[in-house]
This record gives C-alpha cells, sequence and structure tokens, in this order.
C-alpha cells in the first residue's frame, strides 16, 4: 500500500519537537514503504519478520533486532516479510541548534563528512531502540527528556562501535539523485493526469533516452512503469480509504480504460480489486 508521497509533505512532530513515532505491522494500511524520501533521518527497529530494504539503490534485508539507518534525502522503501517494525523520523538539526559547539560537531558530521551504517546488528543499539520506542508510545514532557536522552545514546553508541563510514556521495550520484526525485516527485503531483516520457524529459530538460536509463539504474523500473506502480498503490489507498466505486477509483487514480486498469492491477498485486478488497476484510 502506498506509504507516503515520494517526497513525504507531512511533518513529523513540531519544532519544538520533531520527533514522530510509527507502529507498524500487517494490518497498518501504509505496511509496504513504497519509494519515497524526506529531508528528517529516521531509525526503523525491526520487531519480528523481516524487511527488505532499498536504500540509494543498495539492498539489505533486516531481521528481528536489527536497526537499520535512514539518512535524510536518502530515496529508500521497504517489502516486510511477516513484518512488525517501529520508526522515528526526526530532524537532526535541533540537536545542533543549541550555542553548545561540541554538539554541533559531532552530529553536523553525520550529514557532512560521515554515514551511519544502513543496517546494524548491535545489542546495545538494539537495546537502546527498544528503550526508545516504548517511550514512543505514548509520552508525555518527561518521556521527551527521555527520548532526547535515548537519541544521545544511540549516536553516542554509533561512535563508540564504530558503527560509520567515513565519505560523501560524488557529485555525480548527488546529480542523479536530485534528477531522479525532481522526475517523482511530478510523478506522485501529477500521478492522476496524463503522463508521458516527453513531459517528464521536458520537466527536468533532460534527454528522454538519458531519463529511462538513469531512473531504471536507480530504481530498476523504467519510468512509465513506475507511474503504473504508482498508480496502483494510490488506488488501494483509495479502495480502503473511501466510498468510491472500483470505476471511480480507477479514474481518480489515472486510468481511462477499466479493462486496463484491472489488468495493470492484477500485474502487481496478483489479484482483482475486488479481490483485493476482500483480502483486507478477511485479515481484519
Amino acid at each position: 500500500m502506498i506509504y507516503t508521497n515520494y517526497r513525504e509533505m507531512q511533518e513529523h512532530g513540531t519544532f519544538d519537537f520533531p520527533f514522530a513515532f510509527y507502529h507498524i505491522d500487517k494490518n497498518h494500511p501504509r505496511y509496504i514503504m513504497v519509494e519515497h524520501w524526506h529531508p528528517e533521518y529516521e531509525i526503523i527497529y525491526i520487531s519480528d519478520g523481516e524487511l527488505e530494504l532499498c536504500c540509494d539503490g543498495v539492498k539489505k534485508t533486516a531481521k528481528k533486532g536489527d536497526v537499520i539507518f535512514v539518512t535524510g534525502g536518502c530515496i529508500h522503501s521497504a517489502k516486510p516479510k511477516d513484518c512488525t517494525y517501529n520508526c522515528v523520523v526526526f530532524d537532526i538539526e535541533y540537536f545542533t541548534r543549541s550555542n553548545n559547539k561540541e554538539n554541533k560537531d559531532i552530529f553536523s558530521r553525520f550529514y557532512f563528512t560521515d554515514r551511519v551504517d544502513l543496517l546494524i546488528e548491535n545489542d546495545e543499539l538494539s537495546g537502546i531502540c527498544e528503550m526508545l520506542f516504548k517511550l514512543g508510545s505514548n509520552f508525555d514532557d518527561g518521556d521527551k527528556l527521555q527520548i532526547q536522552g535515548a537519541i544521545y545514546l544511540f549516536f553516542g553508541a554509533i561512535i563508540k562501535n564504530g558503527l560509520y563510514t567515513s565519505g560523501i556521495m560524488s557529485t555525480g550520484n548527488r546529480r542523479k539523485m536530485k534528477q531522479f526525485r525532481k522526475v517523482v516527485d511530478y510523478i506522485h503531483e501529477h500521478y492522476d493526469e496524463d503522463i508521458d516520457i516527453e513531459s517528464l524529459a521536458e520537466h527536468i530538460n533532460l534527454n528522454r533516452n538519458y531519463l529511462c536509463r538513469f531512473f531504471k539504474e536507480i530504481c530498476r523500473r523504467s519510468p512509465m512503469q513506475y507511474i503504473n506502480y504508482y498508480r496502483i498503490e494510490r488506488a488501494c489507498e483509495k479502495l480502503l480509504t473511501s466510498d468510491n466505486s472500483v470505476t471511480q477509483v480507477a479514474m481518480d487514480s489515472g486510468f481511462n480504460d477499466m479493462s486496463y486498469f484491472i489488468k495493470v492491477f492484477k500485474k502487481y498485486k496478483g489479484m482483482t480489486p475486488t479481490e483485493f478488497m476482500k483480502s483486507v476484510e478477511r485479515e481484519n
């Protein structure tokens, strides 16, 4: 199901406390995480099962007890396998706003020069995450202080155990990722309209052949395959959260031909829209 728009527009927490917690299991409407990015950083803790994650083209499989660290701006997606996981999305700059120069230097390195390992198997961090997400389940002002403390413990353990690598993304790769985000942001804004390769290429001032090549290199799908994939994810969300007919959902998701909508839906979901809704009802 749809996770969020590719460039997430929702606010994660508040300016004064920019931490947002999410508990995800198979009954959650955003169980499957489609490709997206946000400027905030994210910690994911696997409580059960497995999670197949892809971050900026790097694929990892996390299992129970593992910790995933997603840096701000990273394009990521995930496919759960009987998985329950918890996420906290936060603004790392929250820790550099004070006049404490040492604080600024330590946290700034994690978005300028050093990159925390994507997948971490570490008992100390697992214990910190268990505490962090217990605090985040229903917190008051006292818990807010403890949540900040847990984040400090998290980064302290990262540094102490050397769970990071030095270096920054090459200029060429940064340019590609910026172009990719721009293309997919456009798709997410206009998915319910008539989109073709020419309009996408024109939007970011690129040759259509180059666009198709670099898009598939990053996403493992052609632009048109991704458009249909995203449309179906949006259709799934509409089927579960509205009372609209299947025909109306198809039209609202960018499909003008009902038979083609069903064909594409079956391709990505292995069942018709009606069967999909019945399967969700049985699970609940």
